[in-house]
């Protein structure tokens, strides 16, 4: 999911917060790398990995990894708030949480330290594996929690093999996860079939989403766009009223601000005989009223050398 949105051309960070079985750094080839520490406005963060344009962090990193990790769920979640808010993550479109299958501290420390924006459920069609996805989806909604889910990821669909790309083989059920996804009420986010090439690609440090070309390829793309449809929809809000001695012929602003990326939008909106404009800014990321001040605004009207600008609180 990390890669198929960067290759969508968002900016990206995955962190491993699997504490007791990391794979990050083997499924991105980048085993022997070593995190350093760099000062940043006074503080001392680590700098991510980064490889196929996205940021990578796991503990996987800072042991060894032929050992066990023997930790109490206190000192994991240490670690975990560690990797989080001393690290330089710099501006993220998507901060993926890769996290280990159950609901357990690991869990309850990422809703605690962060504002998670929402979380998709993976699991195979099989009941017995569904049991487990029903617990996620209880965690999750409950409302000690209260994180929205996105939708379902149904993994191992069907097998298809390579030299037969058109056919389908239910081995662990049929469309068990949209039936799951039907009955929650929730979305269907993606079905990723079992390929033998995922399991070669991700021993290999070359994640199947990279090949857009092939089967899986393709419905790794298709999972990461309909995850940017449910984390950004469409909306407006009203930036600024301008109130003017008599109507233009037209009036033209431009704006900026920063929310979660950068956006820019140019509006030509006639007035009416009011003389007064709501001025609609359409983006994909919910502003806070604090993003919205009249710096970053410049405004131009035809005709006219007197006008007030009044923008929200």
């Amino acid at each position: 999911l990390a890669v198929a949105l960067a290759k969508l051309g968002y900016k990206v960070g995955l962190l491993d917060a699997d504490i007791f079985g990391p794979s990050v750094p083997k499924m991105f080839q980048v085993e022997d790398a070593r995190p350093y520490a760099e000062q940043i406005d006074g503080r001392d963060l680590i700098v991510p990995i980064e490889k196929y344009g996205i940021k990578l962090l796991s503990i996987g990193f800072f042991v060894d990894p032929d050992q066990a990790t023997l930790w109490r769920g206190g000192m994991a979640s240490n670690a975990l708030k560690q990797l989080i808010g001393d690290a330089d993550w710099g501006e993220l479109d998507y901060f993926i949480l890769d996290t280990p299958p159950g609901t357990s501290d690991i869990h309850l420390t990422l809703v605690q330290t962060l504002a998670i924006t929402g979380a998709v459920i993976v699991s195979t069609p099989q009941q017995v594996a569904l049991a487990d996805a029903r617990k996620g989806i209880n965690m999750y909604t409950n409302d000690k929690v209260n994180v929205p889910i996105l939708g379902l990821v149904e993994n191992m669909s069907w097998f298809t093999p390579a030299e037969l790309p058109e056919n389908k083989y239910y081995l662990f059920g049929k469309e068990g996860c949209k039936q799951l996804a039907e009955e929650m009420n929730v979305p269907l986010l993606g079905q990723i079939p079992i390929v033998q090439s995922i399991c070669e690609n991700g021993d290999k440090g070359t994640p199947a989403a990279l090949n857009e070309d092939s089967i899986t390829g393709r419905a790794f793309i298709e999972l990461a766009e309909n995850v940017v449809k449910h984390t950004e929809p469409s909306f407006s809000i009203t930036i600024c009223t301008i109130t003017l001695p008599c109507a233009p012929s037209f009036c033209a602003i431009t704006g900026y601000f920063m929310l979660r990326a950068k956006y820019c939008k140019q509006a030509v909106i006639p007035l009416g005989n009011s003389g007064i404009l709501s001025a609609i800014w359409y983006t994909g990321s919910s502003p806070t009223r604090s993003n919205l001040t009249s710096s970053g605004f410049s405004i131009s009207l035809m005709g006219q050398s007197s006008f007030t600008v009044n923008f929200p609180s």
